[in-house]
């Protein structure tokens, strides 16, 4: 999703958030709009900075620029965060990653797993089935923290 539909989406969603009653029953879905808008944004940004050798044509790309072969995608039983401004900042958001397939319509990896964010009130995780592609991967900015929560 791109930061303009992101956006629009919220907008649309104004309504309910101007109704307290109604936006307390739909936290969930409200969540989801935001963490869509963020992750959103961030993208957004990411792409901005991607290094020259990250394109969408990465199948051309010569073996030399590509990332190690262990940082080739999301691992299945891995943990990855994304953090707020800096590499070593807090963690926004997590995603554990249950199992990787193919999309059938771009032939690119495609993973499967819960997807956290962190309720800053108590500070509990709030974990959601929700899959991770290939361009959330190529974006830089999931890092994998399984070896820092072991």
């Amino acid at each position: 999703m791109d930061l303009s539909t992101a956006r629009a989406r919220i907008h649309a969603l104004r309504p309910i958030l101007d109704n307290p009653a109604e936006a307390e029953a739909r936290e969930t879905e409200l969540d989801q709009h935001l963490d869509d808008l963020i992750a959103a944004a961030q993208a957004e940004a990411s792409e901005k900075n991607k290094p020259s050798f990250w394109r969408d044509d990465a199948d051309d790309t010569p073996e030399s620029d590509q990332p190690s072969a262990s940082a080739n995608f999301f691992e299945p039983g891995h943990t990855y965060a994304v953090r707020v401004g800096r590499p070593g900042g807090r963690e926004r958001f997590r995603f554990y990653c249950e199992s990787v397939t193919t999309d059938p319509e771009t032939g690119r990896p495609h993973a499967l797993g819960q997807h956290g964010r962190l309720r800053t009130a108590d500070g509990e995780w709030i974990w959601t089935p929700n899959p991770r592609t290939y361009d959330d991967w190529r974006s830089g900015a999931w890092t994998d923290v399984t070896e820092e929560l072991a």
